[in-house]
């Protein structure tokens, strides 16, 4: 699978770390918000290097929907509700920034990325009640919106909230065009970090300031992220069809599509759930099941899935990664905004390097809890984890040897007195794997449609093979044979 931005972009490759080396500022992770901090301190003079385990924008900005915009589901209605007013204004002017950040680089830089002015709009065709309420909360936040019932779209909408002048790109032409002027080392795996240095397996690199850009932090403590957040994921389409999209949709109904236009195709995406949780059916065949349903034609071109970070109240942790190590700085969470909120965060983090106070740096807050905002995921996340441990030990399956395993399937299984997950791939050969997840131990769960194992703890995932896709687990790989078997 690959996205759509990967089969419309080139980004110059960058040499891996040879060296011990030092400067001002860390960065790991070279997606877009390892990229915009990069680029924030580089103006204001500060030395920023970025290492990065794949290549720039290998992890989960290749796979964004790639709208930027103030306009993330329910969200004011919710500020207002358990946060009050100046929450809910500070989310909404950090995000109309971030909003004019892009547009303002795309001009200074000249970047060619398909940046385009659209509309951004929430749409039910179910409950109007809770648009009509979000569209009052956006407005007393300071969001330039209106609420209507007529959209483009061939639906029976009940309500939609249009958010004027938000914006769209491809992500990936101008993560590139950003990244060229940058310090950045590729192919370079942050194995373990200690106050102010980095190890790799290049080499070590310290600085007064460590940034955790990497989606998911994969330290454990202090901090404790993997109390604090959730993985989810989602399922994308790209298709030449009949309908093609002037605005940016993003629906409010269970299991209904979101829809985006790019350079002649048009964008589903849809089937959320949390990782480790996939459906007995194929996400994508659905998605496209309801969009010929819906809108005609569809022509599927490409096909590719996203996972986000989830945080106990739905807002982005960005800031001090832990009052017990303050010079290490984290931007994670951003609960499938991630366009918007890497160019907040990189303001915020920025500013926080150079000593500057920033006004929205108590919105953000890692170390905030809010109870009235938090007790639904952190119920859900402690059912999951207390599920995923029992798995661990119950049922225990049958021996490899009693089990059929047709070709393209997995299964659990009993190898060797232990517990183990068996692939057997379109040649016959069979796949052993420990579904321990090296992270902290959770059962890992199969997911069909994409061949992968993954935690539904912290989101670590494994394809088919035993070979790490999506950290916080360090471990590459947990391969345990790959047995002759029947064909």
């Amino acid at each position: 699978m690959e996205s759509l931005w990967l089969k419309d972009s080139f980004i110059k490759p960058f040499e891996p770390l040879k060296r011990n080396i030092k400067t001002d500022v860390v960065i790991i992770g070279a997606g877009m918000a390892g990229i915009l901090c990069a680029h924030e301190l580089k103006k204001r003079g500060v030395r920023a290097a970025v290492i990065e385990g794949g290549s720039v924008g290998s992890g989960q900005t290749k796979n964004t929907t790639a709208k930027i915009t103030a306009q993330h589901g329910i969200i004011y209605s919710r500020l207002f509700k358990n946060f009050g007013a100046e929450y809910a204004r500070l989310y909404a002017q950090a995000n109309m920034a971030a909003i004019e950040k892009y547009a303002q680089i795309i001009k200074e830089n000249g970047i060619d990325c398909n940046f385009e002015r659209r509309a951004a709009v929430l749409y039910s065709e179910i409950n109007a009640r809770e648009i009509k309420d979000e569209a009052l909360a956006a407005i007393k936040a300071g969001i330039p919106c209106r609420l209507t019932d007529e959209t483009e779209l061939p639906l029976n909408v009940r309500a939609a909230l249009v958010f004027e002048n938000q914006a769209q790109f491809n992500p990936l032409k101008f993560l590139g065009a950003v990244a060229e002027q940058l310090e950045i080392y590729e192919n370079t795996y942050a194995s373990a970090v200690t106050n102010n240095t980095v190890y790799t397996n290049g080499g070590t690199i310290t600085g007064e300031f460590i940034i955790f850009a990497c989606h998911y932090p994969f330290i454990n403590f202090p901090g404790l992220y993997f109390l604090k957040m959730s993985r989810s994921r989602s399922y994308c389409l790209a298709s030449q069809a009949d309908f093609h999209a002037s605005a940016m949709y993003y629906s409010n109904d269970p299991g209904a599509l979101s829809v985006r236009s790019y350079n002649g195709f048009t964008i589903f995406a849809a089937e959320a759930h949390r990782t480790g949780k996939a459906p007995a059916y194929n996400p994508f065949e659905k998605i496209k099941e309801t969009a010929c349903r819906s809108f005609g034609r569809v022509n599927e071109y490409c096909r590719w899935s996203a996972q986000d970070c989830v945080t106990l109240d739905n807002m982005p942790y960005i800031g001090r990664f832990s009052i017990h190590q303050k010079n290490w700085l984290v931007l994670t969470g951003f609960n499938k905004w991630g366009m918007t909120s890497s160019a907040a965060g990189a303001d915020i983090i920025s500013d926080m390097v150079c000593g500057k106070k920033n006004k929205y740096e108590k919105v953000f807050a890692p170390d905030r809890f809010n109870f009235k905002a938090s007790y639904i995921n952190a119920a859900a996340n402690f059912k999951a984890t207390a599920s995923a441990y029992a798995g661990r030990l119950l049922p225990v399956p049958a021996p490899l040897e009693k089990c059929e395993i047709p070709r393209g399937t997995a299964a659990v299984v009993l190898y060797k007195g232990k517990k183990a997950g068996a692939y057997r791939d379109d040649c016959g050969a069979l796949h052993i794997v420990s579904l321990k997840c090296p992270h902290m131990g959770c059962a890992l769960k199969w997911n069909a449609a994409e061949k992968s194992w993954d935690c539904p703890c912290h989101g670590s995932r494994f394809d088919y093979r035993g070979r790490l896709i999506d950290n916080p687990a360090q471990s590459t790989s947990i391969i345990i044979d790959t047995p002759g078997g029947k064909n």
